[in-house]
């Protein structure tokens, strides 16, 4: 796999990214990259593909913001057997709770570098996204800052709809806690192209979502930020949630990167919200 190493009973090599499986649970596979001078008892960066699968990718595009943090990069891989639900936490086919399984993996890592504990910085891309701020929802207290990148549609803050449009539970779902309170305190970042708003195949296009949400990824990013804002002021929460739009791009994670810099975005946002973790 070139410099991707699969070396599940060896010592980690620094400098290269290492595909990896899961110990305790051959379903699951996930990239790391350890960088050199990595700090003791370190945070994570955990970096969420969406459904093309591209976490090799990612890894690749984010190891800069590892290496400027001094701390590891994980990027799980749900497979499309597994994990065919993932951006919902669990698919209804299967049950799979694709967050249970994030935990296994931090969990391993955690061993691995002697991490006590440690706190995510979650960063994902389309579908990954949703994992991403649906898994915050669930686990806000192990979430540093979120950066949510394109996403394709939310859950909102609204106890009156179920879950996952909103936090009511619902018996088709697995009986996921919601904690908003922790949730609003989590730093937030929503990324959006400012050309991103393409009805794809790959954009959930139900009427309920359309009128909850908008009609587009832009719109409905736009959305959802206000929603979130708002929760904060509602609940005197300082505002630490911020939306950035990438000047004239539309729904591609790679010209996102190399176009308008996203990831450079994402580490001066982590960065910021990291002042003496650094």
């Amino acid at each position: 796999m070139n410099s991707f190493l699969n070396l599940q009973q060896q010592p980690i090599p620094k400098q290269f990214i290492n595909y990896r499986q899961v110990g305790c649970d051959n379903r699951m596979d996930y990239y790391l990259y350890l960088p050199p001078g990595c700090k003791s008892n370190p945070d994570f960066l955990v970096c969420i593909h969406g459904i093309s699968r591209n976490a090799q990718q990612q890894a690749e595009y984010y190891r800069h913001i590892a290496k400027r943090l001094h701390m590891p990069l994980i990027a799980p891989l749900f497979d499309r057997l597994h994990f065919s639900g993932y951006q919902r936490l669990s698919s209804r086919q299967t049950n799979h709770r694709a967050d249970l399984m994030l935990h296994k993996v931090i969990n391993e890592v955690a061993r691995l570098t002697d991490a006590h504990s440690p706190s995510l910085h979650l960063v994902g891309y389309s579908g990954g996204a949703q994992f991403a701020h649906r898994f915050a929802l669930i686990y806000p207290q192990r979430v540093s800052t979120l950066n949510l990148c394109a996403a394709g549609w939310y859950t909102f803050p609204d106890a009156d709809l179920n879950f996952p449009r909103g936090l009511k539970s619902s018996r088709i779902w697995p009986p996921l806690k919601p904690d908003l309170d922790g949730f609003l305190n989590i730093p937030i970042q929503v990324i959006i192209g400012s050309e991103d708003i393409a009805r794809d195949a790959a954009l959930n296009c139900k009427p309920d979502i359309d009128r909850q949400q908008g009609g587009n990824r832009l719109t409905r990013a736009k959305n959802w930020y206000q929603a979130i804002h708002q929760a904060q002021t509602d609940r005197q929460i300082s505002h630490s949630a911020r939306l950035t739009l990438l000047a004239g791009e539309g729904h591609n994670f790679e010209t996102n990167i190399t176009n308008a810099g996203m990831s450079n975005h994402i580490l001066d946002f982590i960065d910021l919200h990291s002042i003496g973790n650094i």
